[in-house]
């Protein structure tokens, strides 16, 4: 029997929603199949996860996707303000490593909605002055080279453009190099400080466990983001003291 597929494993009839770890997935494939050897395990937890039969949830756990009712992957959709910057940072310079995000996603999760759109693109330190006159020769109005708060309080409009710097490591979306995942959000909540400007800091403890309610969220991924920002300890105080989310 092979062992690189969840409809032969049945792996929703044993695990069901629960998670499990690459020690418990090698336990259930020795039982179903006697031959089946640890040395096999990396190669079937990447074709798992290849073709997002399972998804990573924290460090060493997993869970199935196709479960019923069970979580989805965080997913956006880029204005068109946005998608004309990708076009010209894709066209221009398809080797430099660049996010870019708006705020306008986040009214998913707050009551208190953001009045405007902001659109952040993040880029290697060494280019934004460079990305940023591009922009400019481009004719994309409204950018604005690494403001202060004060700066979009006074110059901010609709559809602004952000420049700054991107952090190392920081964690990319699907299905494309430069999306953002709903990690890098939660972090930037406690670490962008003109983010933290815009956005009603009442409304984290609800929005934080909506977030985690209606997505998958790499538990391993964000802290690790997190501990690069250096907000480790005070996002996990939060999300332990402030909501009832359980942390892996």
């Amino acid at each position: 029997m092979a062992v690189n597929n969840v409809e032969e494993l049945n792996l929703e009839a044993y695990f069901g929603k629960n998670t499990f770890t690459r020690q418990e997935l090698l336990q259930y494939a020795v039982r179903e199949n006697s031959e089946f050897r640890e040395t096999r395990l990396r190669y079937l937890l990447g074709s798992l996860m290849e073709s997002e039969q399972i998804a990573r949830v924290a460090r060493n756990r997993y869970v199935l996707t196709g479960v019923s009712n069970h979580k989805h992957e965080y997913l956006n959709l880029y204005s068109d303000a946005s998608c004309r910057i990708i076009e010209i940072m894709l066209g221009k310079y398809p080797l430099l490593d660049f996010r870019i995000w708006e705020l306008r996603w986040l009214n998913e999760f707050f009551n208190h909605q953001a009045a405007r759109n902001i659109v952040f693109l993040e880029t290697e330190k060494e280019g934004c002055e460079y990305i940023f006159s591009v922009l400019k020769k481009n004719e994309i109005s409204g950018v604005m080279l690494k403001p202060t708060v004060q700066d979009m309080f006074l110059y901010g409009q609709d559809d602004t453009i952000v420049i700054d710097k991107l952090i190392g490591e920081a964690p990319r979306g699907k299905p494309c190099r430069y999306n953002v995942p709903l990690e890098k959000l939660i972090v930037d909540l406690f670490a962008n400080k003109l983010l933290r400007s815009m956005i009603s800091q009442g409304d984290y403890a609800a929005a934080i466990t909506d977030m985690f309610a209606k997505y998958r969220v790499d538990q391993s991924k964000l802290f690790r983001y997190a501990r690069r920002r250096g907000k480790e300890e005070i996002i996990r105080s939060f999300i332990l003291g402030k909501t009832e989310i359980k942390l892996l």
